[in-house]
């Protein structure tokens, strides 16, 4: 069962990469590796932040 797939065989917007879409105009490797990156760009710790939160 699952999905149907589209008759039309879209390809990772990535220039060079020619692996099938996963999702958002990657191929799975790129996707993920995105994800990873924007998650530690949000959770970047400094030393000033981890020692602003003890001060309450």
């Amino acid at each position: 069962m699952g999905r149907r797939r589209s008759p039309i065989i879209r390809t990772c917007q990535l220039e060079g990469c020619g692996e099938r879409h996963y999702s958002k105009g990657f191929c799975k490797k790129h996707y993920h590796r995105d994800r990873r990156q924007q998650r530690k760009e949000e959770t970047v710790i400094t030393k000033e932040t981890r020692l602003a939160g003890r001060e309450q």
